[in-house]
């Protein structure tokens, strides 16, 4: 039995009894701690290309009007307002094998953040003659694939925190590495 359905099984809310019928998680290595905050810079670092640069390079390099870099950006934090509860509740009710469920959403957020980047920073496909409106509908739809693979990284590695971490300093720890 892992952690989980043990975790599940117990009918007691007493934690002595928790701690007691608990495996110990093993003690969290530097090489460890180095990789969980790593794994968090890139993902920081695309967010923080995409805040304050995207705009000026909707205006400045693809010449869109100001309210239209503006709808692009909007549409990507809807989309990321409403799919982050539903990742966070996916991610907790993942029955993921191999990789773990947290790890899973941790891959996909990735994936969707690296395949969306390019579409970002690059002139739209196909759009040579196409209208503001399909430009704007079509970095949009970018937008919303990197909002939701940026809060699958974020919710997958925060919600990793209490699996990775022995105790409550280590999990403070990471917290501050992020």
């Amino acid at each position: 039995m892992n952690r989980e359905e043990i975790l599940s099984e117990i009918r007691s809310e007493s934690p002595v009894e928790k701690e007691i019928l608990l495996p110990k998680p093993k003690p969290l290595t530097w090489y460890r701690r180095i990789a969980y905050g790593t794994a968090n810079f890139t993902n920081l670092l695309a967010v923080s290309m995409w805040f304050p640069y995207s705009v000026a390079f909707y205006q400045k390099v693809l010449l869109l009007p100001a309210a239209s870099a503006g709808t692009i950006i909007l549409a990507g934090q809807i989309g990321g307002a409403l799919s982050t509860p539903l990742i966070g509740d996916w991610s907790d009710r993942c029955k993921c094998g191999v990789p773990g469920r947290r790890k899973v959403f941790i891959l996909l957020g990735m994936a969707c953040v690296v395949a969306s980047f390019f579409f970002i920073w690059h002139d739209c496909l196909g759009c040579n003659s196409a209208s503001t409106d399909y430009k704007v509908l079509y970095y949009s739809c970018f937008a919303i694939v990197f909002q939701f693979g940026w809060a699958a990284t974020q919710l997958g590695q925060v919600s990793l925190i209490p699996e990775l971490a022995p105790n409550k300093a280590t999990q403070v720890e990471l917290n501050s590495i992020r």
